[in-house]
């Protein structure tokens, strides 16, 4: 986009130019201008609420992120013949995508790339989910189906603190994000 000087300059945000917008329609009349103008900032300011939130939630997504790493290669390196690479690489794979879509997020301040973020992290979850129940049977010797309850309640004993701390961090992040969707989605 040229700017006013000739310049290549960076796009606008969406509210700046729906501001240009809305004065170029209501130029005739400048009472109805500053009517758009005030309105423009607070949704403007509105917008800045939301991407800061979703900044602390991609800061608790990347603390997630690194402790889920570090256990992974703890797991690794045990070298467990129970290892469940299929439910590990594919947790892994839709919360990266799911960091990666949020960043956009928080870039574009566009809603369904917010939606399609909370999709995606929901599916990451439910494999985390089938990741916990693994390391549950493996440690515990259990063969066949474990009861949800019996395997959250080992890992938010804190016994083993790091499932622990990227469990509670892993669910301050999805409950977040689900707010954060919420909220953009009202105030858009």
């Amino acid at each position: 986009m040229l700017c006013h000087c000739n310049v290549q300059c960076k796009p606008r945000p969406r509210s700046v130019r729906r501001l240009t917008f809305l004065l170029l329609d209501n130029a005739a009349e400048p009472t109805a201008n500053l009517a758009v103008v005030e309105r423009a900032n607070e949704e403007y300011f509105r917008g800045m609420g939301i991407v800061a939130f979703a900044l602390v939630d991609l800061a608790f997504l990347l603390v997630t992120g690194s402790i889920g790493l570090s256990m992974l290669v703890h797991w690794w390196r045990q070298n467990d013949a129970e290892f469940p690479t299929f439910k590990l690489v594919t947790h892994a794979i839709l919360q990266v995508t799911s960091i990666a879509l949020w960043v956009s997020f928080i870039v574009t301040q566009e809603l369904a790339l917010a939606w399609t973020t909370f999709a995606v992290i929901t599916a990451g979850q439910t494999f985390g989910d089938l990741v916990m129940f693994a390391s549950y049977r493996s440690r515990m010797s259990v063969v066949g189906s474990v009861p949800y309850f019996a395997a959250a309640r080992d890992v938010l004993s804190f016994r083993r603190p790091a499932p622990a701390v990227h469990a509670i961090c892993g669910a301050i992040a999805w409950f977040g994000m689900l707010a954060i969707c919420i909220a953009a989605t009202v105030t858009a």
